[in-house]
């Protein structure tokens, strides 16, 4: 069963205001198709690549739920992203949704004992 995630109130005030702002359709979405609808994926990725361009080919939705799941690890710890994954454990989220540093902690004091 999917989990429900809590959202920040600029989240929900803007969706609200994008809902108010599209046309009216049957299923009261907020990002309807040009239908009405749902989105079919292959239209939906065949649009998000014509928006994002050559200058942001690298953002992919991935891109945005590991910056949220970073952003959430950094603060809540790595269990707290996976909750909001809805992942089981926090493995995978480590694996494919946290960032990683790219620079290891300071540990110069430690090794300086072996200067001797």
């Amino acid at each position: 069963m999917a989990a429900s995630v809590v959202i920040p109130p600029f989240v929900v005030e803007t969706l609200r205001r994008v809902r108010d702002e599209a046309e009216e359709n049957d299923l009261d979405l907020v990002f309807p198709s040009r239908d009405g609808g749902i989105w079919d994926p292959h239209n939906f990725n065949r649009l998000w690549r014509q928006a994002r361009g050559t200058k942001f080919e690298w953002v992919t939705p991935k891109t945005f739920r590991k910056t949220v799941e970073s952003m959430i690890a950094e603060k809540y710890g790595p269990q707290a992203a996976a909750q909001q994954l809805g992942h089981a454990n926090d493995s995978a989220t480590k694996r494919h949704y946290i960032d990683q540093p790219t620079t290891a902690p300071d540990f110069t004091t430690a090794l300086n004992r072996l200067a001797g």
